[in-house]
């Protein structure tokens, strides 16, 4: 009998020490268990980890007294589409780290909704995986309003209303996020218009730094400039509102 240690590196950065922990995870594991342990680490990095498949070594001038190595599985690696034609929720959550053309969102975006509508879990374990995917690959406006034409034409009906009931809150989040995103750029664009009428021009750096600002405190420099007599005023607020 063996047992398999399988860990899922969910940080967004890589990580020196991996190969460490999972040394530790390993000793955990045969203390524990007393069987032999097939370590595996799954990496859920942006972009493919190249320092991913070397091995633990520690040398002594005398001799190597660690050699240990683990399987990689680097999602950034495997094709997206492959994994989203799966009814499987794991592969379809998984799916969401994997790399592919950015042209293809919409019908990637399409095939995994339609795929785990089919997916013989709860409904709860279903928008948990939705959820995922969203999280991930978050859709713009135009893509969230492109998703749901796609949505529309699904056949037979009742496999439509299902894939529509999944993916309601993430065209939903995807149209609040371009609501947000023109909100914020409409905001942005009058208070630097104001600023320059009353205090003549913003340099660049200044102009980055608002453009930085939450949509909070955008409103909040629309208040505060109408004050403001110099430009040393606006360069107060913005050291102490900008860091």
């Amino acid at each position: 009998m063996a047992g398999f240690l399988i860990h899922l590196e969910h940080q967004a950065q890589r990580a020196a020490y991996l190969p460490w922990r999972m040394l530790e995870y390993f000793v955990i594991d045969r203390r524990e268990y007393k069987l032999p342990v097939y370590p595996i680490a799954v990496l859920s990095y942006p972009e493919p980890d190249p320092r991913s498949r070397v091995p633990l070594l520690v040398d002594f001038p005398n001799k190597r007294v660690l050699a240990f190595d683990f399987d990689v599985i680097d999602l950034a690696r495997l094709d997206a589409r492959a994994f989203v034609r799966n009814r499987n929720a794991a592969a379809l959550a998984l799916a969401a780290r994997m790399r592919f053309d950015a042209k293809e969102r919409i019908s990637l975006a399409r095939q995994f909704f339609v795929n785990l509508a089919a997916t013989p879990v709860g409904r709860e374990e279903q928008e948990l995986v939705a959820g995922f995917f969203s999280a991930y690959q978050p859709l713009s406006e135009d893509e969230a309003l492109q998703l749901q034409k796609e949505t529309a034409t699904i056949e037979p009906i009742a496999m439509r209303e299902k894939v529509m009931h999944l993916t309601n809150p993430f065209i939903e989040l995807g149209r609040q996020q371009g609501i947000e995103k023109g909100r914020h750029e409409g905001e942005v664009e009058l208070v630097l218009r104001l600023l320059s009428r009353r205090l003549g021009a913003v340099s660049t750096s200044q102009k980055k730094l608002i453009q930085r600002l939450g949509l909070e405190k955008i409103e909040a420099l629309g208040e505060s400039l109408l004050d403001f007599e110099s430009p040393a005023d606006f360069a107060r607020w913005l050291k102490k509102n900008a860091s």
